[in-house]
């Protein structure tokens, strides 16, 4: 799939971090990552990764991918650091389509508006399914 953009931010490529065709709401929970990268005024779909187990493994799949970017609804701090160090550059709060996400992020609409999760249920995936979790990360989207 190809989308249109407003030339800016050439070159990048970023992963959205993915729930079906939305933006998931939290980064370590999420089933996946949807890859795309901009370059010459296009956008171009380039793919689905499945999440690994835990944070190291699915820092290592985007380092290894060439992500420069992630987006996602939410994320601890822990999650936050490791990419930090790898030079991914991580953008909370995002929510909707993953379509939607990419081109409101190679146009320059999309800023990291999103506090880190400290919820310390984040962890619980038992409290996040039964839907107890308040934490903005958590909302659906």
């Amino acid at each position: 799939m190809v989308l249109r953009w407003v030339p800016g931010k050439i070159g990048m490529k970023i992963a959205i971090a993915k729930d079906g065709s939305s933006v998931s709401g939290h980064f370590g929970h999420c089933e996946g990552f949807a890859l795309y990268s901009g370059e010459d005024g296009i956008v171009r779909h380039e793919g689905d990764l499945l999440n690994g187990q835990g944070h190291d493994a699915a820092v290592s799949i985007l380092v290894s991918r060439g992500v420069t970017h992630i987006l996602s609804g939410g994320m601890g701090q822990r999650a936050r650091d490791m990419l930090e160090e790898e030079g991914i550059v991580s953008i909370l709060g995002v929510k909707g389509s993953l379509e939607q996400a990419a081109r409101d992020f190679f146009s320059g609409k999309i800023v990291d508006n999103a506090p880190l999760c400290t919820q310390s249920g984040c962890a619980d995936t038992g409290v996040e399914s039964a839907g107890s979790c308040t934490c903005s990360c958590h909302q659906k989207n």
